[in-house]
This record gives C-alpha cells, sequence and structure tokens, in this order.
C-alpha cells in the first residue's frame, strides 16, 4: 500500500528453498497452507519454487547417480490437491543446482569432471575424476555414458546442451 501497487500488479514469490528427502511431507504442508493463504489476495501470479539438487556433489560416487527431483514430484502433489478455481501456481526451481551456493577458493578445492542432466522426475548425475589430476577429456567418456542412456537422453535436436553433449561425445565438439 505504501507504494502505491495493488496485488493485481505484484507477483508473489513462495520459495520453499532447499528440499531433502526427509523434509517433503512437512514442506508440502507448509506450502500447501501458504498457497491457501496466497489464494485469498487477487496476485498477477503466484511462483512456487524449491531445489532438491545437493550442494555438493562429493557425496555422488562416479560414474553415475539418479536423484528424485522432488520440488518437481511435490509441485505436482500440490496441483493435483488444489481445490477447484483456486490460483494455480507456476513452477520454478534452482536449475541443477543447490540454493545454498558457497563461495569457494577453486585453487583449494578439487573439483571433478560432472554432466548434470535433467529428467522428467530425476536428476542424472554423469560424474568423473579430478579435474586436476585428470584431462578435461574425461567429459568425452561422460557424454558417451549419457548419449547411450537411450531412456534418459533426449536426442541433439532436443536443445543446444543435448546437442553440445552429442558433439562432445563423438569428438566433434568441445569439452567443457
Amino acid at each position: 500500500e505504501a507504494l502505491g501497487i495493488e496485488p493485481a500488479q505484484c507477483n508473489l514469490m513462495i520459495d520453499c528453498g532447499d528440499i531433502r528427502q526427509d523434509d517433503v511431507e512437512i514442506v508440502g504442508v507448509a506450502a500447501s497452507a501458504a498457497l491457501d493463504a496466497a489464494s485469498t489476495t487477487p496476485w498477477s501470479s503466484i511462483v512456487l519454487g524449491a531445489t532438491s539438487f545437493p550442494q555438493y556433489l562429493s557425496e555422488v560416487r562416479p560414474p553415475y547417480a539418479e536423484l528424485p527431483r522432488l520440488e518437481w514430484l511435490l509441485y505436482r502433489e500440490l496441483l493435483a490437491e488444489l481445490e477447484e478455481g483456486s490460483p494455480r501456481p507456476i513452477y520454478a526451481d534452482y536449475a541443477v543446482t543447490s540454493r545454498n551456493v558457497d563461495e569457494l577458493d577453486p585453487r583449494m578445492i578439487s573439483v571433478s569432471a560432472a554432466i548434470r542432466y535433467t529428467g522428467a522426475s530425476a536428476f542424472h548425475i554423469f560424474k568423473g575424476q579430478s579435474l586436476r589430476r585428470h584431462s578435461f577429456e574425461q567429459f568425452r567418456a561422460l557424454s558417451t555414458l549419457l548419449k547411450d542412456r537411450k531412456e534418459i537422453y533426449q536426442g541433439a535436436d532436443f536443445s543446444w546442451g543435448d546437442d553440445f553433449i552429442a558433439k562432445c561425445a563423438s569428438g566433434e565438439g568441445k569439452v567443457g
């Protein structure tokens, strides 16, 4: 009110932050309550965001891990529970990163080669070895592993990133 802006001119962002498997139920209850409260005001839009991507990949073991996209699964569950006529929230996430990103000195950490690929209900992580001790060429092998997973990989024509992966795997493209 102090700014002279009506709710209908504003977008409301409900950020559920990082979600872990043990927190899904409580986050779902909180998000549902927030959506109920928000539905009483005529916002321009309501955006519901969260992430379940891990802060660090150090716990992911090479060469492959599949992690559920808890934020997407929760969003779909919340949509299914909406009452008729309730505003439908817009989905938002943090892509393939955690909400909590530390400022780390790259000289002090060992970064591993990794391809983060988002599927319909899971994150697919193809992980190599330390980039300091092994070359960037390991991205070719990781790209090939992903490309060979036909149930995951969408094909070179799907997106710029998928085309990059195909070219990297075939040796035509860059490795990073």
